[in-house]
């Protein structure tokens, strides 16, 4: 996801409630994420997040995978999601995080 786009699309408040109540939940997260202007994210103790240069590669859409399902949101532009719910399609999508997850390495400091 991008930092900027997400805080443009999203108020603090939805942000902060959306963070709190997933705390609440237990859901953990890992992410790739993009961050132009080295804006502070809101994470707990144990998300785990990696930061890739948003010249190099522009994310404008955020994509959650989440047992067998994959939710899309686009955060520039018209406002579009779409919730998936289909093993093979996630399983394939979460291989390919896991792939840019580790290719990622080479971007944080």
């Amino acid at each position: 996801f991008s930092v900027e786009n997400i805080q443009k699309v999203f108020s603090k408040e939805e942000r902060t409630f959306y963070f709190q109540r997933r705390l609440k939940r237990g859901i953990k997260v890992k992410g790739i994420y993009t961050n132009y202007n080295n804006i502070p994210i809101d994470k707990s103790d144990v998300d785990e997040y990696k930061i890739v240069p948003s010249d190099k590669f522009p994310i404008t859409v955020d994509i959650n995978i989440f047992k067998d399902r994959i939710a899309m949101s686009s955060l520039k532009g018209k406002l579009v999601g779409v919730i998936i719910e289909n093993k093979e399609i996630a399983n394939t999508l979460r291989n390919i995080f896991n792939h840019a997850w580790e290719a990622a390495d080479k971007y944080q400091q």
